[in-house]
């Protein structure tokens, strides 16, 4: 008898690993509460960071997966690839936040908490409604909306291999379209039936940086020559360019530029998709661009330990938006709570270091009002709002 050969199998791209590791500690620092890191994330240097690059080379792990299929073996098998992958990432989204709901109830159960009604309150108060939207993805709890938005980029991927099949420019021309219509006719999904707010991570803006990745995997898309003296010099150009519109030393003394190349603060939370000047960097090379992944004054940090303390370092890196969006967040979850029937925490106390906690109660400290008075708002005088939404996840 003789011995199985072992199949012959692609080897691993380790370079593409790294960068992906590389991005998630970029994405766990930035959203690491009472962290003086996050003022010097890439996000403080340009109009990208770790999500953007994250999401480039999710482009690229899935031309390396899936093209092939569709080259060797047909658009029928590569579909149905796909909508395997598909069916488990499903799966896999549903387990997450069950899990999460679970832990929740726990630690509620265990210490007297009411984290069940402040995270998950539509559940507590709608539960019919609720458990729908988490089914159909209509409601994706804070934190937990990044899965779906790769099941909607990865239901495209047939239909780019299908138009290529047909024109070579089609692939580019619908994912360009798509990205416009999000700008311009806020094409999204509905991520909240009971206030109407569409995705936080609008697929349709989020899909161009993945198909930058994915088309340059699939050669579509010309790959920078890494001895290409020109690349470092004119990285370090675009970099300088960039530090007046990101940084937050220089905002801070520069007003005039604090609403440039920023999504619009108006506009909801959910229905930011990513900015246009976000998307440059993934296609110029292997830096990346992150909804903040395209934040609003409402967006991130959502849930758990505030970043709000009295640390004058972390103070002054933070932008007044963002604590306002903080405290948003609060108010609507301590709305939730008391609509399940709990006693909502104080609006101008924050959650600790949890750390801290005491048995069946949250040790507080109030933040909001040293912070602001710091940076010149409510208690300064000052008026939210003048100062760009945080740009990091």
């Amino acid at each position: 008898m003789s011995p199985t050969l072992p199949s012959a199998r692609r080897p691993r791209d380790e370079r593409l690993d790294v960068f992906r590791g590389l991005t998630m500690l970029i994405i766990f620092v930035a959203h690491l509460p009472a962290n003086s890191w996050n003022a010097f994330i890439p996000a403080r240097f340009g109009f990208s960071s770790g999500a953007e690059l994250f999401v480039f080379c999710s482009g690229i792990a899935s031309a390396l997966a899936f093209g092939s299929v569709f080259v060797r073996r047909g658009l029928a098998l590569g579909t149905a690839r796909i909508a395997y992958r598909i069916w488990q990432v499903y799966w896999a989204q549903l387990g997450l936040v069950l899990a999460i709901i679970a832990l929740a109830g726990l630690l509620d159960r265990a210490f007297g908490l009411a984290e069940l009604a402040r995270q998950f309150g539509p559940l507590v108060v709608d539960p019919e409604g609720a458990l729908f939207g988490l089914v159909a993805l209509t409601w994706q709890p804070d934190y937990l909306d990044i899965l779906p938005m790769y099941l909607v980029i990865l239901a495209l991927v047939p239909v780019m291999m299908a138009l290529r099949r047909l024109h070579p420019a089609l692939p580019f021309a619908l994912s360009g379209a798509l990205y416009a219509l999000a700008w311009t006719r806020g094409l999204n999904l509905p991520g909240n039936p009971w206030n109407g707010a569409g995705w936080f991570l609008n697929p349709f803006a989020w899909q161009l940086i993945f198909f930058i990745g994915f088309f340059t995997a699939m050669t579509w898309l010309p790959v920078p020559q890494l001895r290409d003296r020109r690349l470092v010099p004119a990285a370090a150009a675009f970099i300088v360019l960039c530090l007046p519109l990101s940084f937050w030393g220089i905002l801070e003394h520069w007003p005039a530029a604090q609403g440039a190349a920023r999504p619009d603060p108006a506009r909801g939370r959910e229905e930011q998709p990513a900015h246009p000047a976000r998307v440059a960097l993934p296609g110029a090379g292997l830096s990346g661009a992150e909804p903040d992944r395209a934040l609003s004054p409402a967006a991130r940090p959502r849930g758990g330990p505030s970043p709000h303390l009295d640390r004058p370092a972390i103070a002054r890196s933070l932008p007044r938006q963002r604590r306002a969006g903080a405290a948003a967040r609060n108010r609507r979850r301590n709305g939730w709570a008391q609509r399940a029937g709990h006693r909502p925490a104080e609006p101008h106390r924050l959650c600790a270091d949890p750390w801290r906690r005491g048995r069946g109660r949250l040790v507080q400290e109030r933040a909001l009002g040293k912070a602001d008075a710091q940076d010149g708002g409510p208690a300064a005088g000052g008026a939210r709002g003048d100062r760009p939404a945080n740009t990091g996840p």
